[in-house]
This record gives C-alpha cells, structure tokens and sequence, in this order.
C-alpha cells in the first residue's frame, strides 16, 4: 500500500511541470526539444531567430522560423505562450472523450499572462 502511495504522489509531482506553458521567448532548447513535432534543429532555429529578431509577438510569428509553419504552430497553441500576449488563445481540455474550450480569465494585474490562468485551472 505505501509503494503504490509512493509511486501515486511521485506520478503526480511528474505530472505538475506538464501543465506549464513554454514561453517561447524565454524557453531553453531542452524546454522547446519537449515539445511535440519540435527536436534540436527546430529547437535551434527558433532559438537563433529570436537572437536576430527580437522576441516574438504572437505565436503566429514562429511561422517565420524555417522549418516551422501554420499547421506546428497550430498544433502547439495550446502548449506555448508568448510573454504577455493578450488576448489570449482559446486552449481546449479532452475530459470524456468531450472537447471542451478552457477560457482563462484576464489577469488582476492586466498581464494578461494565460500562465496565472492555466495555474488556477490546475488545482
């Protein structure tokens, strides 16, 4: 009983970081590698855009990174965040085989960060 308490508490301490968004502004390459459809080029090429553009705007940006177009982006809308982007995007859960759209409220400071949002649907 306390292995299989154990391993429960320890499944969930796993589990916590995987509610996080990525910033794609301030995101290491191990951080953008751990996302579906992105490995070390694509990790690296957005990383190197960035140093020679400046921070992304919006998410639709990564676009301009080569190797990288609408149908990833889209696919990663609900994984990524750009820093104070607002507003934000729809993020959807899968509860029951049910789609159902999750919408953040606007942050009490005016951020606007989904993060704070995605926080508070977590516990």
């Amino acid at each position: 009983m306390k292995n299989l308490l154990g391993s429960l508490i320890l499944s969930l301490l796993l589990a916590a970081p995987a509610w996080a968004l990525v910033d794609v502004n301030t995101a290491t390459r191990s951080e953008l590698e751990s996302l579906k459809g992105i490995g070390p080029t694509k990790a690296q090429a957005i990383i190197d855009y960035r140093q020679k553009h400046g921070p992304f705007k919006r998410l639709e940006d990564l676009e301009k990174v080569k190797g990288i177009g609408k149908t990833t982006v889209d696919k990663l809308k609900g994984e990524l965040t750009v820093h104070g982007e607002w507003p934000p995007l729809p993020m959807k859960d899968v509860v029951d085989g049910h789609e159902r759209s999750l919408s953040p409220s606007p942050s009490p400071r005016g951020g606007g960060e989904r993060r704070e949002s995605l926080s508070r649907l977590s516990r």
